[in-house]
């Protein structure tokens, strides 16, 4: 048999005989270089980021504060009552018109007027769901159910107690 011929790639390795190629790199030195590629990447970028934000914050305006404009009330003005119906331990009664031509009246000085044959005043107030009514120095809370440009729909707690509940649901409109 003819002896074969050795490469030098297939040659054993030895330490003694490994000489480091200068174009040879190992994958931890490529895991080196990568990170501090990345590493001078990020350092970029931050930098960037932080003068970008010292321009914006440098020409941004301060900001005005926004005043909300109150719009008028939509319970003021009058209300003509159409009708009411009792509702006893959750059962509704039988809706009834007013005897008589009914209007009630907001005013925007906190004025109530309720006008039939005879008229009362008194005062009121509310919150966005609830209406407080003071009449013939009598107070009256209303739970505010509708309250719309055309309608308004209001329920008053008579009695309520663990054994038994009143109230009273009251329909106005406008003219």
């Amino acid at each position: 048999a003819a002896p074969t011929e050795r490469r030098s790639s297939d040659a054993p390795f030895t330490p003694s005989t490994y000489q480091p190629s200068s174009t040879f790199q190992t994958p931890f030195t490529t895991f080196r270089l990568s990170n501090q590629f990345m590493k001078n990447l990020l350092y970029s970028f931050s930098f960037l980021f932080i003068i970008s934000c010292q321009n914006q914050e440098s020409t941004t305006e301060p900001e005005t504060p926004v005043v909300e404009q109150k719009t008028q009330d939509l319970i003021l003005g009058d209300w003509n009552m159409d009708s009411s119906v009792f509702i006893n331990d959750g059962i509704r009664g039988v809706v009834s018109a007013p005897l008589m031509p009914t209007v009630w009246n907001f005013g925007e000085d906190g004025s109530y007027l309720v006008k039939n044959s005879v008229s009362m005043t008194g005062t009121f107030s509310r919150t966005e769901d609830s209406l407080f009514v003071v009449l013939m120095a009598v107070p009256n809370e209303y739970e505010i159910l509708v309250l719309n440009e055309t309608n308004l729909h209001l329920r008053s707690t008579i009695i309520e107690t663990d054994s038994a509940s009143m109230k009273t649901d009251a329909y106005l409109s406008r003219n």
